[in-house]
């Protein structure tokens, strides 16, 4: 049964302190050969890194980054699409 269950059920097998050690051992083992996964995306990497490049006119990619000021006031405005908005 402790062959099939081993560290598992450490405490409802009552195991040893030798065979507890042997199963943080063999789990220690486990973890060297694991795949590493990124922490954070590679986009906030650059951006972290101050390497991010925004597209070209965006104030507000600019004003996020920290590379520009506020643009709330003096952002530049979209053309109208519309030319009969004018007429009244």
């Amino acid at each position: 049964m402790r062959a099939k269950l081993g560290c598992r059920t450490a405490d409802l097998l009552a195991l040893t302190k030798a065979e507890r050690a042997a199963c943080d051992e063999a789990l220690a083992k486990g973890a060297e050969n694991a795949p590493t996964y990124a922490v954070i995306s590679p986009k906030l990497k650059k951006v972290f890194d101050k390497t991010f490049e925004c597209p070209k006119d965006d104030a507000w990619c600019e004003y996020r980054i920290g590379k520009a000021p506020y643009p709330g006031l003096f952002a530049p405005r979209k053309k109208k699409r519309d030319p009969s908005w004018d007429q009244d």
